[in-house]
């Protein structure tokens, strides 16, 4: 079972495979970042980008399966504006 640390990896890494690691490298450090840590649930949130309302405009939000170490996103707005279709959980400060 992958440990905490192990799941955020596992997520960064999804998410850096999707929005380009260069962005990815280039915008970690002033991140925001959130989890929830659950028995086998890992789920991660990370915005990148808001506007002057607090509002996301670049950001993920990730399941990771500790166990079998698998992981889905349930939403994103990805640098170049395209959110994904039909979130398993959308989130609601984005426009």
């Amino acid at each position: 079972m992958l440990n905490e640390f192990e799941a955020k990896i596992n997520a960064c890494g999804k998410i850096a495979d999707l929005f380009g690691i260069e962005y990815f490298k280039s915008h970690i450090s002033s991140a925001f970042e959130a989890y929830q840590n659950q028995n086998e649930e890992f789920k991660y949130f990370i915005g990148f980008e808001s506007d002057e309302n607090g509002e996301w405009k670049v950001f993920a939000k990730i399941l990771v399966n500790r166990t079998t170490k698998t992981s889905i996103f349930l939403d994103y707005k990805k640098p170049d504006g395209l959110r994904m279709e039909n979130p398993v959980e959308p989130i609601s400060f984005t426009h």
